[in-house]
């Protein structure tokens, strides 16, 4: 029992540090563009590609904007570009998302940290630990075919976790018998 709670303390502790470096380096990273965007430093776009994943851990996505200039000949072109592909832009549009997905992954970081030591986050995380796997590996979870595999999975957890409970003893012994066979 003891290796129970030590093993949640540690999980507790992980998910804590990692929101809290994640945190930290996007606080960083930010300080960085916004000094470049004032023209105080030339390093930003070197950052680009530890920026973009650290957005895609904050589960941010891209976005496209319209851009139209003049070609020549009184002709204009236009065409849409995405925002995270031409990081770091002086487009004010660009800044203007930027900015927004910098705030945004603040505040998911913040949050997982808060959430770590949240026991109402831990006890949704186990009731629905089906529907947890299935957002963590990134399944769209409004397509209907992971609705049902997550009503499937959740159905399976249900039953193993009833017979966990009411079997316990017995599954221990199995272990303990299995382990010490080795």
């Amino acid at each position: 029992m003891n290796y129970i709670i030590y093993l949640a303390i540690l999980i507790i502790i992980i998910k804590f540090t990692i929101n809290l470096y994640y945190f930290l380096l996007c606080k960083h990273f930010y300080k960085i563009y916004k000094e470049w965007c004032l023209y105080l430093n030339n390093n930003c776009p070197q950052t680009k590609s530890k920026v973009l994943r650290i957005f895609r851990k904050a589960h941010i996505k891209d976005c496209r904007i319209p851009v139209s200039e003049p070609s020549g000949c009184g002709k204009v072109a236009s065409y849409s570009s995405m925002v995270f592909d031409n990081y770091p832009a002086i487009d004010e549009r660009c800044i203007v998302f930027t900015n927004r997905a910098y705030e945004e992954a603040l505040g998911y970081f913040k949050y997982g940290m808060i959430d770590s030591i949240n026991p109402f986050y831990w006890i949704e995380t186990i009731v629905f630990l089906p529907k947890s796997v299935l957002d963590y590996i990134g399944i769209d979870t409004d397509k209907v075919s992971s609705k049902v595999l997550n009503v499937v999975f959740t159905f399976i957890w249900w039953v193993i976790a009833t017979f966990g409970v009411l079997y316990k003893d017995n599954i221990i012994s199995i272990i303990n018998n299995f382990i010490n066979s080795l």
